[in-house]
């Protein structure tokens, strides 16, 4: 019929009293009076219209500028409001009467010219799985509303074990207006049952791959006029929704075509539970091999793969058909090269479980003749088997524990070459996996948790299938602690638990600093009543068993982060500009004094947590500590780097400690956490003072090369600092007489820091030449 232009339907509609414009109740009725769906026509200029049409409308055809796309009542709204032109057509069912078949035989395929009524389509089914019960089941996915219910057969053998048995998934009749695949589908589950006993190529197929079939995806939409017949079929599905726009979109999200359907959901559902290696889903409106991606123009990682695939199915077909048959586009397209749509089926199943599947246009006529069924058949069978066989081929194997040869679900990636989630994963359940790729040299890395990565290297011919098992070495038991939070207030609780590749329930916890400070549960909870920053460690299998320790990783109390300011204080803890969960940045300079807040006592600085940027010298990022309330002071130390100061002790009269922190352009690091709290003075005499004053260093000044220290206790470590703050001589000889070589350092100015236990005291000198 010829396509009513937009003129015409103005006047029509003029006529009928019903003006179009563009609120939605001043719609005519009559252009959605048998459907919730019609077919429109219009012009793109470019293909960013194209691509605005494709935002509005369900797009079914694209040759050039000409435009076929499906609305329902909402998005015609829209594309009256977009302003572009269009025409209505009529819908591809009109005028088309469907030879129906109330039963079919399927020991005569060559009668196989009718479509089944929907109870002879169940009847169908189910009779399959009765006459080769070894080979069919079937399978119900979902039961929609109208009592309509997603068959598939599942057709394999047990001839050859499950971990070498790639699944492979065919589905038709998403758009229910494309019936040609319909029964094309149903003839393919024949065949493949009935060709068992006489076929060596079909047996070996059906013994080694599982393949499941779904004829019907949405039974609503081709059964739309009844269960008697399929004229009046439609591409939307009951809730005049294109199926094929509504899955998950690896651009667009998770919703690009509304809430999922119940259709929708079902083959989600089936995807989740299954392992598809490979597939395909049957189209009709052209005749061309439809590859991803659809909904982005970048290449698959196995574009490669995908032509010489598509390239077999288009050639095959041709073959075996009439001229001019599957030659639009010469019979191959990558999806959105000819046009993007968002929320595909082939998208979905490629990005989001790891299947290689494509779509296959396979007639210009949508509502296909009743008549001209086994010609159809005819022109696709072969391609069809091709492309089964198809997912026999590339690289498979089994992978397994090396230990207890249980399966393993790992990832396999091929180094340099997967992109867009390209990678498979082996079968939870035996192992198995299939990775499908161009003839090529491939570096192959298997990673799963909990065991060690394994490489391997292979070299793929075309057309050929290489075996690469692999048996994945366990690691010992890597525990991660995980806690509610890690920085609360004082008399505040954390609830522990623990993530292992260890199956054992035989725990030890030992919590510092908490209550309880043991426990064996697998969730321990766990009140702490002092501030402070505490360890947490836990045990698995025993007290010989394997020990997870986490230092400060519990911080109680109230955080102070360093900033220009001056504190006094008793019970802090102190932190980089970060805090406890965060970095310092860069370009940072702060000074900060702690003053002791109770009379008689002196500010200490435990450090449990310390990394700073590593750079030479402590020129770029450093914390500098000085014994008093400012910069002026005498500075008992600069750090940077891993090497923590430890624990560091006001020395002076005012018990003050002065911090300062200098970062420029560097990587930031996670910085530090240290308790500072109040120790008491020591009674009588100072004896950090006396200490110091007894610190003898000679001769001083120094210009023999040779520096002699001697102390009155025995001290653990012993530090030369240049006026820069730099560290040029460090020992940890226990004793109470250090010789310090000078002869290779420049005049000046020098700190020697002494540290004896948990104090630490420092001593001018100076070298002289």
């Amino acid at each position: 019929m010829k396509p009513i232009s937009l003129s015409t339907l103005f006047a029509v509609c003029i006529l009928l009293a019903f003006p179009i414009i563009s609120p939605s109740q001043n719609i005519p009725e009559k252009i959605f009076e048998h459907h919730g769906e019609r077919y429109v026509q219009l012009r793109v200029a470019d293909k960013s219209q194209l691509i605005a049409v494709g935002q509005i409308a369900s797009i079914d055809f694209v040759d050039g500028e000409r435009v076929i796309a499906v609305v329902n009542r909402e998005s015609l709204e829209r594309l009256i409001l977009s302003g572009i032109p269009f025409e209505l057509l009529p819908s591809p069912g009109e005028g088309f009467t469907a030879a129906m078949s109330e039963k079919i035989n399927i020991n005569a395929p060559q009668e196989w010219n009718s479509y089944p009524t929907y109870d002879a389509f169940e009847d169908l089914m189910n009779q399959f799985a009765i006459n080769y019960p070894q080979l069919c089941q079937i399978v119900n996915i979902g039961t929609l509303a109208s009592g309509r219910k997603l068959l598939g057969a599942r057709i394999t053998s047990s001839q050859v074990e499950s971990g070498r048995k790639p699944q492979f998934l065919y589905s038709s009749g998403m758009h229910g207006d494309e019936t040609g695949g319909y029964v094309l589908s149903i003839r393919f589950i024949n065949y493949l049952l009935s060709e068992y006993a006489r076929s060596p190529r079909i047996r070996r197929l059906v013994d080694s791959i599982e393949t499941w079939i779904f004829p019907l995806a949405n039974p609503d939409g081709t059964y739309k006029a009844g269960n008697h017949t399929v004229t009046g079929a439609t591409r939307f599905n009951a809730n005049n929704v294109d199926l094929n726009r509504n899955y998950p979109d690896p651009r667009v999200g998770q919703f690009p075509g509304g809430p999922w359907q119940p259709e929708t959901l079902a083959f989600m559902t089936v995807a989740n539970e299954q392992h598809f290696s490979m597939g395909a889903n049957l189209h009709g409106g052209t005749e061309v091999c439809n590859f991803p991606w659809d909904t982005w123009s970048e290449p698959t990682a196995d574009q490669n793969w995908w032509i010489e695939v598509c390239r077999e199915y288009a050639d095959t077909a041709q073959y075996y058909s009439p001229e001019g048959y599957f030659t639009f586009m010469g019979g191959v397209t990558n999806g959105a090269e000819w046009y993007v749509i968002s929320g595909g089926r082939q998208d979905y199943m490629n990005y989001f479980h790891h299947c290689r599947e494509m779509t296959i246009e396979i007639s210009t006529a949508k509502l296909y003749p009743s008549s001209l069924l086994p010609v159809l058949w005819e022109n696709n069978y072969r391609s069809l088997t091709n492309y089964l066989e198809r997912s026999l081929l590339g690289l498979k194997g089994i992978v397994s524990d090396a230990v207890t040869g249980k399966p393993v679900k790992a990832r396999i990636t091929i180094e340099g070459h997967d992109t867009d989630n390209s990678f498979v994963y082996s079968h939870p359940d035996h192992g198995g996996y299939s990775r499908y790729l161009a003839p090529g040299d491939y570096e192959l890395t298997f990673e799963a948790p909990c065991f060690q990565p394994i490489k391997k290297t292979v070299s793929l011919s075309r057309r050929s299938s290489v075996i690469v098992d692999v048996q994945m070495n366990p690691v010992s038991p890597r525990v991660t602690i995980k806690a509610s939070s890690t920085a609360i207030g004082t008399g505040e609780a954390v609830n522990f638990l623990f993530a292992t590749c260890d199956t054992t329930t035989d725990v030890h916890w030992r919590f510092d600093g908490g209550s309880p400070s043991t426990s064996s549960a697998l969730q321990p909870r766990v009140t702490y009543a002092q501030p402070g920053i505490y360890d947490v460690s836990i045990t698995l299998g025993g007290s010989q068993g394997h020990i997870t320790s986490i230092p400060a990783f519990i911080h109680v109390g109230n955080p102070v982060n360093i900033s220009n300011a001056t504190l006094t204080t008793c019970q802090s803890l102190f932190y980089d500009s970060g805090g406890p969960l965060g970095a310092f940045l860069s370009n940072e300079n702060y000074i900060m004094t702690f003053m002791p807040g109770q009379s008689g006592q002196t500010i200490t600085a435990n450090f449990k947590a310390f990394l700073l940027s590593q750079n030479s010298e402590c020129s770029k990022v450093a914390l500098k500590i000085f014994d008093g309330t400012d910069t002026s002071a005498p500075l008992i130390g600069m750090w940077c780097g891993s090497e923590s100061p430890g624990v560091v002790r006001a020395a002076n009269s005012s018990g003050s400690l002065t911090f300062q922190f200098s970062s420029s352009e560097v990587i930031p690091q996670p910085g530090w956490a240290a308790v500072i709290d109040c120790t008491p003075k020591p009674v009588g005499r100072e004896r950090n003072n006396s200490f110091t004053t007894a610190i003898e260093a000679f001769p001083n000044p120094n210009a023999l090369g040779n520096l002699t220290v001697k102390v009155p206790a025995a001290i653990s470590m012993i530090k030369l600092y240049n006026s820069t703050g730099k560290n040029v001589y460090t020992s940890y000889e226990v004793g109470n007489e250090f010789n310090i070589p000078t002869s290779n350092l420049p005049a000046g100015l020098y700190i020697i820091e002494i540290r004896s236990g948990k104090q630490q005291f420092c001593k001018k000198i100076q070298v002289i030449r």
